[in-house]
């Protein structure tokens, strides 16, 4: 028996010449081989997933590619298999019989001949029969590698000590110089730098005039060590501006550590503005300028923000935000960029201000509520009890389930039948909405409730989610400016504001139970769906009648 060691270093040796068979360049003279580098990225911005999917063969190449994609259901190894049959695609077409693909896609096996080949066999299922995810990519390399000599390598384009994907930046830069007409804006040009003046929605521009001015910056500082990004933004009135307001409170500004993540240099700008903003709004000061850092805003904000290609430009959703606001309030945007031999004392104690906010503590939202039981949040609220053998309006919100069909149920606690407009109008509350959702009927019974004049509704109902949405989640909504706790748009927004404002005006108690009463739903529960199949059948009735296809009348 061989000892233990020399097994070892046979195995090791096996794996290096497999490595070196597959991955190493081929020194045959009779053929030039090309070599071309891939990458793939994708994101997710504004809601949208991103991909981008780049091919490059070299500086000034006119075969460079970039293939943006907004939705694309992939995955990121999709998108990086994307730039290979592209790439491959290319070499078919220029009739190239051997290529070197440095890629960033990394296969499983080392032998990715015989993983693909494997994967081919099973026709590009998975063991549970299921297809391969990004299938046809997959088929469409291997198609390609019949007709041509292909060998991959992989290559991070991730380098140490340097930020972004590396072949990104090559196409990006290859795409400037091929197109240096094209709608991009030179950021360092002496136009761009400073007196960039904007004023929507306002018919006359300052022409000298002292108005509101205040100052906005963001920063952003990158640990070396860690990565950890640290964001901050400030903001500045100038005093000589305010001094003839007569108003009661003077604006003063803010500094404020970014805790919206992702953390990104514009995105702290942007809230800087929004803030100020929204700052003078409070305060009702009808007319303000405001003096920021941020010259990508100047250029976005002018082209409607959107990039050359008519793809909305990132942070989408804080450019609406300060749209909505500059309609209520005069604004004169203008563009300076802060220089180290810049005069203006106020520009560079702002920025002062921002560099201390990056050891200011992270203001997380305020989530009070969110891991807070059904139970803790009914604690203290009024029992179902005290209003029993009383002609309180009680409304029954059920989950669809067997025999409790999706609606609305309206009744009295003293058990007395409601009067017949009553009665029309509580069943018709539902009238008009298509999809049933706890957020839809709740809206549509608050809706009734509030047309009738209710001042206390009892609702019963099965479901702990809307429960907890309603006396937890809607609060945080509120204070949070209606984004969840992701900063993300709440789903349904309009009608959670709408129910915010009614719930302000009519007490609501809750009668949460865990499973639907025989004796005390049932009989509403039949009332309703004996509605709905009459319903379902005066349809049917008003439909004209269908005569079989190949028969004649």
């Amino acid at each position: 028996r061989r000892p233990l060691t020399t097994v070892l270093s046979s195995v090791s040796i096996r794996s290096l010449l497999s490595c070196r068979q597959f991955c190493a360049p081929s020194t045959s003279t009779d053929d030039q081989i090309m070599t071309v580098r891939t990458t793939g990225i994708r994101w997710t911005q504004d809601g949208v997933d991103r991909t981008q999917s780049g091919v490059y063969w070299g500086e000034g190449d006119p075969r460079n590619t970039i293939v943006d994609r907004n939705n694309d259901p992939t995955d990121y190894r999709g998108s990086m298999l994307r730039s290979i049959a592209m790439a491959l695609k290319q070499a078919k077409k220029d009739g190239l019989k051997r290529v070197r693909v440095l890629t960033d896609f990394k296969f499983k096996d080392q032998d990715y001949r015989k993983e693909l080949q494997k994967m081919k066999k099973r026709g590009f299922t998975m063991r549970n029969r299921r297809q391969l995810p990004n299938s046809e990519l997959y088929d469409e390399i291997v198609k390609s590698m019949d007709e041509i000599e292909v060998e991959f390598e992989y290559r991070s384009p991730w380098l140490l000590n340097s930020q972004g994907n590396e072949v990104m930046k090559l196409l990006r830069e290859d795409r400037r110089k091929k197109h240096p007409d094209a709608n991009v804006t030179n950021f360092t040009a002496k136009d761009y730098t400073s007196d960039w003046m904007i004023s929507p929605k306002v018919s006359f521009p300052l022409k000298g005039r002292t108005v509101p001015t205040v100052y906005t910056v963001g920063r952003l500082e990158l640990n070396p060590y860690t990565g950890f990004k640290l964001g901050s933004y400030a903001s500045l009135w100038a005093p000589e501006s305010i001094e003839h307001l007569e108003i009661r409170q003077r604006p003063l500004g803010s500094t404020q550590r970014l805790s919206i993540l992702p953390v990104t240099h514009f995105r702290a700008q942007l809230i800087a503005i929004h803030d100020s903003i929204q700052e003078a709004q409070v305060l009702n000061i009808p007319e303000i300028r405001v003096i920021t850092d941020s010259l990508h805003f100047m250029h976005f904000f002018k082209t409607g923000w959107q990039k050359m290609d008519g793809t909305p430009c990132a942070n989408h959703r804080w450019y609406l935000k300060i749209k909505a606001l500059t309609e209520t309030t005069q604004v004169h945007f203008q563009g300076i960029q802060n220089t180290e031999d810049t005069e203006d004392e106020l520009l560079m104690k702002v920025h002062e201000l921002a560099n201390n906010g990056l050891r200011f503590p992270i203001q997380n939202n305020d989530t009070k509520g969110h891991g807070m039981s059904v139970d803790e949040l009914l604690a203290g609220k009024d029992a179902v009890y005290s209003v029993e053998g009383t002609s309180t309006r009680r409304a029954r919100i059920f989950k669809k389930a067997t025999g409790c069909p999706l609606g609305v149920l309206w009744d009295r606690m003293d058990g007395v039948p409601l009067e017949e407009d009553e009665g029309k109008a509580a069943d018709s509350c539902m009238d008009g909405v298509e999809k049933k959702t706890p957020c839809a009927m709740l809206h549509s019974m608050m809706e009734h409730a509030d047309k009738m004049c209710f001042e206390c509704v009892v609702i019963r109902t099965n479901n702990p989610k809307l429960v907890r949405s309603t006396l937890a989640s809607l609060e945080i909504w509120h204070r949070n400016e209606w984004n969840d706790s992701k900063n993300r748009e709440v789903k349904e927004q309009e009608l959670w504001k709408r129910i915010w404002e009614i719930k302000e005006r009519i007490e609501i108690i809750w009668d949460l139970i865990e499973e639907v009463d025989e004796v005390m739903d049932e009989p509403y529960l039949a009332k309703y769906r004996k509605r709905v199949r009459k319903k379902k059948t005066e349809i049917k009735k008003g439909r004209p009648k269908e005569t079989a296809k190949g028969l004649s009348s």
